[in-house]
């Protein structure tokens, strides 16, 4: 081990002889264990492909939830990177990174000591509402990376000496947040910069579901090889794309959450919520994103510019209650249809001021609903009634669909009037060849493994 880690390990051994002379037997277990956790992490720091898991005491304690960020501001000094806290970090945030009691995580790391100079801000800007010129967020000058340039230049890096990450995903691939932060994590690699993973909720959970992204199919809405819906975290995500698509050059560090397993859902973990993006306004509507989303390749409204976004599907030429009573009769389980009249209203939304019929999707049972499963269903649906008037949407020379999909094969296997059951085997074998994957396997947070506690913490 070389010397610039003994300084921190010995800083490490003099804590638990401390805990030790006044604390009871299980504190000092627990700070022998992150120690212990710490000399690993500095081993991992040596050149390996597997990033550093910077365990903190107390993340794998019995206790509340607790977001990386409140993790990292309980120990500062749990990086092993020297001069952590006085180098000058850039982070890439949003309002939506809040911890337990409801503070932005960029103030909870400032408050610990660290020196922050910039902050890049991904779709829909920092406070939700986009970026404008010259704006601070919390007198912090921030970088737009949804505008002009979705990867960061040398004038936004200059004076960095580091970047953070601590933004709220939503468990689909195609949320462009995961983008954002494995471009940045691919700018840092080409500079040498470490980049520090503060580790959130996967909202959904570990549901894993759907087609393989394709290399040709690679997009902003598509930058993790990895099916829709992912089951993995922001830190995992990073751990996977620096394996697979760095082969290990960035030098990555992971903060996990504390007592947080992979079975729970964002709304058993007593985190407050906040929008991650506009459109996503309680959790009914993240359940429902990954089901109707693919809707936005269409000439079909996924219910934006209404209350019920991704909830409601519906055009003009819809009848909703035929459209519900195939939708209801395909076997789908853990849900149901209902044949609902909306009016969206909004600049950039489909169909504005125009009355559509439609449905609304009612998630009846979490546990076996397939949100892409659904999508799909959905999609078979609207081209077996109304194959005349579905159209796709084009993004360039491609069609949009298909990057959403991250394969041309399910919009080829629609328009070649697949069996449904072909539809839905696209997904489950994309899905099934993910959990397989050693790159996958090898890329997870082994303390989210835990299963679901009988009601949320």
């Amino acid at each position: 081990m070389t010397s610039r880690w003994r300084p921190i390990l010995r800083d490490r051994a003099r804590r638990v002889a401390a805990a030790a002379r006044r604390r009871p037997l299980p504190w000092v277990i627990a700070g022998v264990v992150a120690a212990v956790a710490v000399a690993f992490a500095v081993q991992h720091c040596r050149g390996q492909m597997a990033p550093a898991i910077v365990v903190a005491a107390g993340v794998a304690s019995a206790g509340p939830v607790r977001v990386g960020a409140e993790v990292l501001a309980a120990n500062p000094d749990c990086l092993p990177l020297e001069g952590a806290r006085e180098r000058p970090w850039a982070v890439l945030t949003h309002a939506a990174a809040v911890g337990r009691d409801g503070k932005p995580d960029l103030e909870r790391i400032l408050d610990a000591g660290f020196r922050v100079i910039r902050v890049f801000a991904p779709e829909h800007g920092v406070t939700g509402h986009g970026t404008t010129e010259g704006e601070a967020y919390l007198g912090i000058p921030v970088a737009d990376l949804h505008g002009a340039t979705r990867r960061p230049t040398d004038e936004m890096f200059e004076g960095v000496a580091g970047l953070m990450v601590d933004v709220q995903d939503v468990g689909v691939r195609f949320f462009t947040y995961a983008s954002t932060m494995c471009i940045c994590l691919e700018e840092c690699a080409e500079r040498g910069l470490p980049v520090v993973v503060l580790d959130r909720p996967n909202p959904i959970g570990g549901m894993v579901e759907g087609p393989m992204m394709e290399d040709d199919c690679r997009s902003f809405v598509g930058y993790v090889p990895t099916p829709v819906s992912h089951g993995m975290t922001m830190g995992e995500l990073a751990t996977l794309f620096n394996r697979v698509e760095l082969d290990g050059r960035a030098h990555l560090f992971v903060v996990p959450v504390a007592n947080w397993s992979r079975a729970m859902w964002l709304d058993q973990t007593g985190l407050p919520w906040q929008r991650p993006s506009p459109g996503l306004h309680d959790m009914s509507s993240v359940i429902a994103y990954p089901a109707t989303c693919f809707l936005e390749g269409t000439n079909v409204s996924e219910g934006r510019g209404t209350m019920r976004p991704f909830e409601l599907v519906g055009a003009p030429w819809i009848d909703g209650e035929e459209l519900a009573g195939v939708l209801n009769a395909s076997g789908l389980l853990g849900c149901w249809f209902t044949a609902r009249s909306f009016t969206p209203e909004g600049e950039t939304v489909k169909y504005s001021g125009e009355e559509c019929g439609g449905v609304m999707l009612h998630v009846t049972d979490r546990a076996a609903f397939r949100p892409v499963r659904t999508s799909v269903t959905v999609l078979w649906a609207l081209k077996q009634l109304y194959g005349g008037q579905l159209e796709w949407e084009r993004s360039g020379r491609t069609y949009f669909i298909d990057l959403l999909a991250g394969t041309p094969r399910l919009r080829e296997m629609l328009e070649g009037d697949a069996p449904l059951a072909e539809l839905r085997a696209l997904c489950d074998d994309g899905a099934r060849n993910f959990l397989r994957s050693d790159a996958r396997t090898r890329s997870l947070v082994r303390a989210y493994t835990a299963p679901a506690p009988a009601t949320g913490q």
